[in-house]
């Protein structure tokens, strides 16, 4: 039994290091499919200009935003349902907004983003 003994132990240690790092790959995989859901342009426009956009233009796609929600000075977030889009203010009157639909990068949750994008440009360029 004595001579088992490290035999158990060490197995018992280097298993629990496996699932560390199978767990920690997997979030890794996770955060990188999150992050490669988010879409985003770029405006050559005040960030004021582009938050009335981007308001206006979630309203016409059915997500329903008030008229009352307003940015903070450098950014602006607007989420309605799965649906976040973020404006940022840049240097030299640039403006870049991000939006993301669901949680994981789907062609579906893609597809939505892009809608969102898509009515955005309409109204800035």
């Amino acid at each position: 039994m004595l001579k088992t003994l490290p035999v158990i132990v060490l197995t018992a240690f280097l298993s629990s290091g496996c699932v560390a790092i199978v767990a920690g790959a997997a979030a890794a995989v996770g955060y990188i499919q999150y992050d490669k859901n988010g879409h985003h342009s770029e405006y050559e426009e005040s960030l004021e200009t582009v938050w009335r956009a981007s308001v206006a233009s979630m309203n016409q796609l059915g997500f329903e935003v008030g008229s009352d929600q307003k940015p903070e000075p450098t950014q602006g977030v607007l989420e309605v349902d799965d649906v976040k889009l973020i404006v940022n203010q840049l240097p030299e009157g640039r403006t870049r907004v991000t939006v993301r639909a669901g949680t994981f990068d789907t062609a579906d949750n893609r597809r939505r983003a892009q809608l969102v994008l898509e009515q955005l440009n309409k109204r800035l360029l």
